[in-house]
């Protein structure tokens, strides 16, 4: 069923493992069948945590945009998929004048490809790859509100059919993760802070979520670098605008403590 007209969702997908392209499993069958009951986009933008630039926020600006495969060590049949999209060149530049405007420091980046954290959730969830897909960066050394305060800015883009996607992990702990067994037992840590964000999330409780740091269970252990948490924020902050909800799409884990949950930001009906 096609979801009546009005904003667009925004997203945060959490992406694993790139092995998802080839392995798939219930989080593939749950994304597409989300995506499908959504109206199609008019144009993808994607917040990853595989692009971390300086104090600037980058914005990528080709009009075909390569793909980045920045994993190593996985199956040749991951490193042959493609993921031809188009980009959309006038959108970038609309969105970098609208953070610009807000005291946002931006640079359009015409040589940055997409990343597997952008390419590989898309590549599940839109995979005829005609839809015009650009990335911006996560400038580093901000705070969780820097991020909530660049989807608030971008939100009216959302009445024109854009989608927004946050790309990371609400878990996400290389260090400590059971890379053998894709189906281990999930980690009480992990389980714990991941129902501690759900629960925050879907009840609106920003202030709440933006000292997860003081107040959510294992936090350093579930986000010992904020690249892959900064994201959720991301989208977290369209939900500053408006009559909206938050739901979580999906949830699961891979790998005992890699938090493959979905959120979206969708209209109050």
């Amino acid at each position: 069923m096609i979801s009546h007209l009005g904003k667009m969702p925004a997203l945060f997908v959490g992406h694993g493992s790139p092995m998802v392209a080839i392995e798939p499993d219930q989080y593939n069958v749950t994304l597409k069948e989300f995506t499908h009951s959504i109206p199609k986009p008019k144009a993808i933008v994607v917040f990853s945590a595989h692009w971390e630039s300086t104090k600037v926020t980058g914005i990528t600006v080709s009009a075909k945009p390569r793909l980045i495969y920045d994993f190593y060590g996985f199956p040749r049949k991951l490193y042959e998929l493609t993921y031809p999209c188009p980009g959309n060149p006038s959108l970038s530049r609309r969105i970098a004048a609208m953070l610009q405007k807000e005291g946002f420091p931006v640079t359009l980046d015409d040589s940055r490809g997409l990343d597997h954290g952008a390419w590989i959730p898309l590549y599940i969830a839109y995979p005829d790859a005609d839809i015009p897909v650009l990335q911006i960066s996560i400038p580093r050394h901000y705070k969780p509100e820097y991020y909530l305060k660049m989807g608030a800015v971008l939100d009216p883009l959302r009445e024109e059919g854009i989608l927004f996607m946050g790309s990371g992990n609400v878990v996400h702990n290389l260090q400590i993760c059971n890379f053998f067994d894709k189906y281990a037992p999930v980690d009480e840590w992990a389980f714990e802070f991941d129902v501690w964000v759900k629960e925050t999330s879907e009840n609106l409780e920003i202030n709440k979520l933006l000292h997860y740091r003081d107040l959510a269970p294992s936090n350093n252990l579930a986000v010992p670098t904020t690249e892959h948490f900064d994201p959720l924020f991301f989208t977290i902050g369209f939900a500053r605008k408006g009559d909206l909800y938050v739901e979580s799409i999906f949830e699961g884990f891979h790998h005992a403590n890699i938090s493959m949950r979905c959120l979206a930001v969708k209209e109050d009906t």
